[in-house]
């Protein structure tokens, strides 16, 4: 079972791809188009798509867990964050792949992490 756990945002998205128990592969999805497109639902939708591709399908990913958004201080950053989150479950709703978005403060309780 491969495991796909993802730290999203719309320029650099952090991952890791498990077996389970073992850590198979982590690293930093970086979206090249960012700095060059000034739509940010454009941006967005690249990002989804390179996710899809580069780590989903690829990598034949059969669970997703991503990070739930949380409003810190810029709500601009929280919608955009939010609209990806949105575009993941698509994409993962699309696949038949069980998506799960996990709070923060849920998998750092898990880790022991303050």
């Amino acid at each position: 079972m491969k495991i796909l756990c993802l730290d999203q945002s719309m320029q650099k998205t952090g991952y890791c791809i498990s077996n389970g128990c073992n850590i198979i592969s982590s690293g930093v999805l970086i979206n090249e188009m960012y700095s060059k497109e000034p739509n940010r639902i454009v941006r967005l939708i690249d990002m989804s798509r390179l996710i899809r591709k580069e780590l989903i399908s690829k990598e034949k990913i059969e669970y997703v867990f991503i990070e739930g958004v949380q409003l810190r201080r810029n709500a601009d950053t929280f919608m955009q964050l939010a609209r990806l989150q949105g575009l993941i479950l698509g994409v993962c709703s699309d696949l038949g792949i069980g998506c799960y978005v996990v709070q923060p403060s849920e998998w750092k309780s898990l880790l022991q992490i303050k």
